[in-house]
C-alpha cells in the first residue's frame, strides 16, 4: 500500500481543523449537554427510586396483614403551584414570560420521569394552583380553565384513580365569606369534593379539608368553646371528622392534610431536611401548622396509622404521641414537586399499601420513601453557564485565527503565483537568428521587494540592449520582460 504524501496529510489535517468541523463538533457537544440537562439528570436522579416494602427494610407501620396479599402503590405529591391561568394578563415582561415557562417546564420533566414508576393511585397534598384564591372573576376563573392549565401538565390516564386535597393556595383560608364560599365552589366543580374518603387496600385515606378546619377552629376558639361542646358547622371539617369517626370500621386510617399537625417548635425533622425546622406562622391567607388543641382532636378522634401533609416545601418526618396511647403516629411532610427558592431539590413520596387481615403474625401493612428530584438550579449554574461561556471563548477564538488567516491570505505583500506573460510588446514577438519566435517567460509581477540593484540593472540594460529580451531576462529574472520592455527606447 503506497504511503499517504506529506501534502495528503496536510491537507486531511487542515480539513479536521476547519472552521465548519469546530462548529459541528460544537453542535454535537451542545446537543449531548441539553440533552442530559433536560432529561438525562432526572432519569439519573431518579434510577433508585423503588416502591417501598416492608421485606425490604423500608420504612412501615405495623398493622396485621397476611404477606401474600396484594400490594398496591401510591405516589403522593405537594405544591405543584401550578400559574393560574385568570391571573396571565398578557402584560408581564419577557423576564416574567420566560420564568413561568422555565418553570411550566420543569413541571412537565419531573412529572413524566415521576409517571415512569407506574403508581397505582395519584394523590396530590394541596396547592394544585399558585394562587387558585386569588380569582375573582367567573368568566375568567371557571374550573375549566384551571384545569386546563393544570392537567395539560400532569396527564394522566382517565381509569387511574386520582385524589386531591385542597390547600391554602386553591380556597381561601381566614375569612368565611360569600366570597370564600365561590371560590369554593369552583375548587369543588375542579377537582372534587373539599372533604373525602377513599380506600386503598382496606385503608381508609381520609382527605382533610385543612383551611376549611382552621376558618372553623378561629370561629370555635374565639367563642372560647372546647371541642367536646363545640357545635360543628353543617357542611365544615369538624362534623366531617366526626362522621368518619362513628362510622369507621376496624380498617386503619390513613389522614391526608395540606397543613403539617402541630409540634414543639423546634422539633427535629430528621436528616433528610435541607435546613432549619416547621415553626407556626400565621399570616394573610396562610398558617404553616394547624393548632395544639386541633391536633389533638384530629389524632384522638381518628387515631390515624400516618399522617402525610404538604405545604413546607421541605422534607420533615414527626412521630407525634397520644396521651392515653403508647403508641405513636407518624407524620411525613413531603417536599415541593415544584422548584422552590425554600429548597434545593424538589420531590415525591413513595407509599405501598397492604391489605390488612386478622393474621397472628405482624407485619407492615404501609411503608413509604422520599424521592428527590434534581436541582435545577444547579444545572443552571454549574453546567449551562459555564460550557456557555467557554463557547463563546472558543468561538472568539476560532473567528480570531479565522479573521488573522484571511488577513495573511489577501495581503499585497505576499509573494503571488507566476503568471503568464502575454506582453504586446516587441520583445514578446521577435525571433531569434534561427528564425523561432522568442519563448513567452514566465515571471512574477513587479514587486517592491525587488532589490534596487536589479531594477536599475533592468532600467540600464533596457536602454542599452532594447531588443535582446533573453539577456534580459537572464540579468533580471525576477522581472517581468514586459515591464523591462516599458524602459525601451
Amino acid at each position: 500500500m503506497k504511503p499517504k504524501s506529506k501534502s495528503t496529510l496536510a491537507s486531511a489535517r487542515t480539513h479536521f481543523y476547519s472552521h465548519a468541523v469546530r462548529i459541528n463538533a460544537l453542535r454535537v457537544f451542545w446537543t449531548t449537554i441539553i440533552i442530559w440537562g433536560e432529561l438525562g439528570a432526572f432519569y439519573w436522579s431518579v434510577r433508585h427510586c423503588k416502591w417501598p416494602s416492608s421485606s425490604t427494610g423500608e420504612v412501615g407501620l405495623l398493622y396485621p396483614s397476611y404477606s401474600s396479599q396484594a400490594t398496591s402503590h401510591v405516589l403522593l405529591l405537594s405544591d405543584t403551584q401550578v400559574q393560574h391561568p385568570a391571573l396571565q394578563t398578557g402584560r408581564e415582561s419577557w423576564a416574567v414570560r420566560l420564568r413561568t415557562f422555565l418553570f411550566n417546564l420543569t413541571l412537565r420533566k419531573s412529572w413524566h420521569v415521576t409517571t415512569k414508576l407506574k403508581p397505582d393511585v395519584v394523590v396530590f397534598l394541596g396547592d394544585m394552583l399558585a394562587n387558585g384564591r386569588g380569582a375573582k372573576d367567573e368568566a375568567k376563573s371557571a374550573p375549566f380553565f384551571a384545569l386546563q392549565k393544570f392537567k395539560a401538565i400532569f396527564t394522566i390516564h382517565p381509569a387511574k384513580p386520582v385524589h386531591y386535597v385542597p390547600g391554602n393556595n386553591d380556597i381561601w383560608l381566614g375569612e368565611i365569606t360569600p366570597y370564600a364560599k365561590a371560590i369554593r365552589r369552583y375548587y369543588t366543580d375542579a377537582f372534587g369534593p373539599s372533604s373525602q374518603t377513599f380506600t386503598v387496600q382496606n385503608h381508609t385515606f381520609v382527605v382533610l379539608d385543612a383551611p376549611g378546619l382552621v376558618d372553623e377552629d378561629y370561629l370555635r376558639s374565639g367563642k372560647g368553646v372546647t371541642f367536646a361542646k363545640w357545635k360543628p358547622l353543617s357542611d365544615g371539617a369538624i362534623s366531617f371528622v366526626k362522621d368518619i369517626a362513628s362510622i369507621q370500621a376496624q380498617n386503619p386510617i390513613v389522614l391526608l392534610s395540606h397543613i403539617p399537625l402541630s409540634r414543639p417548635e423546634m422539633a427535629n425533622c430528621g436528616p433528610l431536611r435541607e435546613r432549619g425546622t416547621i415553626r407556626r406562622n400565621v399570616g394573610h391567607g396562610y398558617q404553616s401548622t394547624l393548632g395544639r388543641q386541633t391536633t389533638s382532636f384530629l389524632l384522638q378522634t381518628l387515631k390515624p396509622l400516618a399522617v402525610y401533609s404538604g405545604d413546607n416545601r421541605d422534607y420533615c418526618e414527626y412521630n407525634h404521641t397520644i396521651a392515653e396511647d403508647e403508641h405513636s403516629i407518624r407524620e411525613v411532610t413531603l417536599k415541593s414537586f415544584s422548584p422552590s427558592a425554600h429548597i434545593r431539590r424538589p420531590g415525591f413520596q413513595l407509599l405501598s399499601v397492604t391489605s390488612p387481615s386478622s393474621a397472628s403474625h405482624l407485619q407492615p401493612t404501609i411503608a413509604d420513601v422520599p424521592c428527590f428530584l434534581p436541582d435545577q438550579s444547579k444545572i443552571n449554574n454549574t453546567i449551562y453557564i459555564p460550557f456557555a461561556c467557554f463557547t463563546l471563548l472558543l468561538l472568539f477564538v476560532f473567528n480570531f485565527r479565522r479573521s488573522r488567516s484571511g488577513r495573511a491570505r489577501s495581503s499585497p505583500w505576499r509573494r503571488p503565483t507566476p503568471i503568464r506573460s502575454f506582453s504586446s510588446s516587441p520583445l514578446a514577438s521577435s525571433r531569434t537568428a534561427s528564425g523561432r519566435s522568442t519563448p513567452i517567460h514566465y515571471a512574477s509581477p513587479w514587486s517592491y521587494w525587488a532589490s534596487a540593484t536589479q531594477r536599475s540593472s533592468c532600467r540600464r540594460l533596457s536602454c542599452q540592449h532594447g531588443s535582446d529580451a533573453s539577456s534580459k531576462a537572464k540579468l533580471c529574472p525576477r522581472v517581468s520582460i514586459r515591464i523591462c520592455g516599458s524602459y525601451g527606447g
